[in-house]
């Protein structure tokens, strides 16, 4: 009988989803058998609950076995899984997701973090809190946090012409301000024409090809998303700072804070625990190749542990200053005073009546979002290894922090006499 290869290939990730291995806050009755800063981790994904061996293979063909790999810790709580475990590994096999790292966290500490799948197909290397993936968008709040640095220290005003820090844009140019490339309303092309992820260019080399292009859109006119914009950020930041702008990132954020494992993208350089990038094409993942090129508005590779360290320095305050944050989670205002969605490398949306504080990231390969709840004090990050066009990790935050937040609301009071 010929087997389907999109009904084996369902099977395969099911069968590979059954188990995460995770970081998560005990119960306040349960005394967690592992402790690290008062979280508890859970068994490794390398085995369903009945111990069978996890199946990976090319779609119609025959699967092969893969050994269970030991868990790190045990716990004492059931076996079967959570809510949370059941919408996550629900959405990765619906939407064809090698791997996932889920890290919820309240007022900046970590209270979950779990991990699900395979960073790596081939060599069934397991997702892990150190698993290294691109983060796409989401290093557009801290391009737009050093950006804000600077603001601090005085060498940048929000609402001056860039051609006070970079002489030679065009004319078009000169009415944009920081603040307009900030929140995405200075009217620049979405990308600039000369981009090619193949070559590793200057961001200078790609803005010029923008130069002799019309605006979209006069400064503060519409509301339009722009990673060219980006770019002309992290040229801000080099010339304020007379520091290329990725050195700059990583000495006044990544190295203070501790995220050792955030770095720029490349696809030459050895970054320990890379996960690899996947799609999804005729019943079955393919591997898919990353940029050469770096890009200022998709820079960093990261991590769920460094996010997490990102996430408590913005709950702390440990760089940028109160003003700061709120500058940044301020709805942008266009010219005649209408309110658009987005503050500074942050979008500002209502998601079932409840303020969400996000951003997407997608590379090729990759795909993430960050969200925060601020009125809950709950903050979620997802990151995963697929771009397919259903991949959708917004998708996945929202569906747990609904998860999380009915676990929270107070359960209805029994009015009637006994």
């Amino acid at each position: 009988m010929q087997r389907n290869p999109l009904i084996s290939a369902k099977l395969i990730l099911l069968l590979a989803l059954t188990g995460p291995h995770s970081i998560s806050a005990a119960p306040a009755a349960a005394a967690p058998s592992a402790q690290t800063n008062g979280v508890r981790q859970a068994n490794g994904p390398s085995t369903t609950s009945q111990g069978h061996s996890l199946l990976v293979g090319r779609a119609g063909t025959r699967a092969r076995p893969v050994r269970a790999i030991p868990s790190q810790a045990h716990e004492t709580r059931s076996r079967l899984p959570d809510a949370v475990d059941e919408v996550v590994r629900s959405a990765m096999a619906a939407e064809h997701i090698p791997g996932l790292s889920l890290t919820v966290l309240r007022r900046g500490e970590v209270v979950r973090q779990s991990n699900y799948g395979f960073a790596n197909l081939e060599q069934r290397t397991h997702v892990t809190a150190e698993t290294a993936f691109s983060i796409g968008s989401l290093s557009k709040q801290i391009i737009a946090a050093g950006v804000m640095l600077l603001v601090q220290e005085g060498k940048i005003d929000l609402d001056a012409s860039v051609s006070h820090y970079i002489s030679d844009v065009p004319d078009a140019w000169r009415p944009i301000t920081a603040r307009h490339l900030l929140t995405h309303t200075s009217g620049l092309v979405r990308e600039a024409p000369g981009f090619d992820g193949e070559r590793d260019q200057s961001v200078m080399e790609v803005l010029r090809t923008a130069y002799s292009l019309p605006l979209n859109a006069p400064p503060g006119e519409r509301f339009e998303y722009s990673n060219t914009g980006y770019f002309l950020l992290a040229e801000l930041i080099t010339r304020v700072s007379a520091t290329p702008w990725q050195n700059f990132i990583d000495t006044r954020f990544f190295r203070p804070l501790g995220m050792m494992a955030t770095r720029p993208t490349s696809r030459v350089d050895i970054i320990p625990l890379r996960a690899s990038g996947y799609g999804w094409r005729d019943g079955r993942f393919q591997n898919v190749q990353s940029y050469l090129a770096l890009r200022p508005s998709g820079a960093f590779v990261s991590t769920a542990a460094d996010m997490a360290k990102w996430e408590r320095s913005i709950v702390a305050g440990a760089i940028l200053t109160q003003r700061s944050r709120e500058l940044m989670w301020t709805a942008a205002r266009l010219n005649n005073g209408e309110e658009v969605p987005y503050g500074f490398g942050w979008r500002l949306e209502q998601v079932n009546g409840v303020r969400e504080i996000g951003h997407a990231g997608v590379l090729p390969g990759f795909r993430a979002y960050y969200a925060r709840y601020p009125d809950q004090d709950l903050t979620i990050i997802a990151l995963a290894n697929a771009n397919n066009s259903s991949t959708e990790p917004t998708r996945v935050v929202r569906a747990v922090a609904r998860e999380l937040m009915a676990q929270q609301s107070p359960r209805p009071t029994n009015t009637r006499g006994n």
